[in-house]
């Protein structure tokens, strides 16, 4: 150590040593969590991630659904590569708080810190926008492809990214670095009135309350009326059968039986993903509620890098639920990644949608009927 005046104010104080000869460690759950647990996960969500944005990417898959989903896999992917950047560096960090890798966090963190912000923002508006969308599609079917198309929902995407970004911009004067490379917290970040207008209740109100309320309204309206539809289906069901001696009736009920199966099973898809959404988010939703509002932000504080594993859990398992509910993702899944796969003619494979041959037998059935009738 020289006598330099920077040196000495640069250098790392000793660590408190416990009274059994080991570091007192009161991160060491968080080590576990953000160092083990996090960087698996956040690897295997990016994968996934980035396979979901080149599926509903393509041309065989263009609808407002699948814009939208596009879009939340898109901001899954920032969000899981922001925290890959954030939170193992920051773990190693806090334990060593000197070396090459804190000198990484340090100086990344002015960037990661505030695209991941932007990127939460955005995955929680563009889930409002699938819950509309669904909302849309299900009590106005007949007005669903004029209101509910790939470039409106383009547009809207477009939208959320440009506000998300606007909004947390501020984030980006929070944290700067001090003479010594180290990260630390601006005045703004100090400033009391900053961080209960903006920080505190703009978080409640505009990523908790606001959306939240909107996909639980919106989405207990839709599963009621996915219900009705799937007791239509049967009613039309049953009353096919009575009325087979009538061709013209017959291909009428198969044409909106097909039609709106296919639309409570995209509907069915969207439910359970915001489902998951809101409760994977709930924590992480209930620790910014604690930290705000209650004295006690200090106990049980596993319940933050918990939470945040469990956000991140959420942006990775998405790919589950799109290749459980959606045998056409899973088949364009396959055609991108092992297309040897699809010579073998897994049915499970194949894309839930009416084929061409299918198409031409119900055109010609309503050609004899015509010709018949005239």
């Amino acid at each position: 150590m020289t006598d330099n005046g920077t040196s000495v104010a640069c250098a790392v104080a000793p660590r408190p040593m416990s009274t059994g000869d080991t570091w007192d460690d009161p991160f060491l759950l968080d080590h576990l969590i953000y160092s083990g647990a996090m960087p698996i996960v956040c690897s295997t969500g990016v994968i996934a991630a980035a396979v979901c944005v080149l599926v509903f990417t393509r041309p065989q898959m263009r609808s407002s659904l699948n814009i939208y989903l596009a879009g939340l896999s898109f901001f899954d992917l920032l969000l899981l590569t922001m925290s890959l950047l954030i939170y193992p560096p920051m773990s190693i960090c806090l334990r060593k708080q000197q070396g090459l890798v804190c000198q990484f966090f340090w100086k990344t963190a002015l960037v990661t810190y505030p695209v991941s912000l932007a990127a939460q923002t955005a995955s929680v508006w563009t889930c409002v926008a699938i819950t509309v969308d669904r909302f849309l599609a299900v009590q106005y079917p007949l007005k669903r492809r004029l209101w509910c198309t790939p470039t409106k929902a383009l547009l809207v995407l477009s939208i959320i990214a440009i506000v998300s970004f606007f909004y947390k911009m501020p984030s980006i004067f929070e944290v700067d670095l001090d003479e010594c490379g180290r990260l630390v917290p601006t005045d703004l970040r100090q400033n009391a009135l900053y961080i209960i207008i903006y920080n505190t209740y703009g978080y409640l109100l505009l990523l908790i309350v606001i959306p939240w309320t909107i996909m639980i309204i919106l989405n207990v309206i839709v599963v009621r009326s996915v219900h009705r539809a799937y007791k239509l289906r049967q009613n039309m069901t049953m009353s096919q059968r009575r009325v087979d001696d009538k061709e013209g009736r017959s291909v009428s009920h198969k044409r909106i039986k097909v039609l709106t199966k296919e639309v409570c099973r995209c509907t069915v898809m969207a439910l359970v993903m915001l489902s998951t959404f809101i409760v994977f988010n709930l924590l992480a939703g209930l620790n910014n509620v604690i930290e705000a509002f209650t004295e006690y932000h200090q106990y049980y504080r596993f319940r933050i890098p918990i939470g945040n594993l469990l956000v991140c859990v959420n942006s990775a398992s998405n790919i589950l639920i799109y290749s459980i509910f959606g045998r056409k993702f899973r088949h364009m899944c396959i055609s991108l990644l092992f297309p040897c796969l699809l010579h073998r003619g897994y049915h499970w494979l194949q894309p839930t949608q009416v084929l061409h041959t299918e198409v031409t037998d119900v055109c010609r059935k309503v050609r004899i009927y015509k010709t018949n009738h005239k």
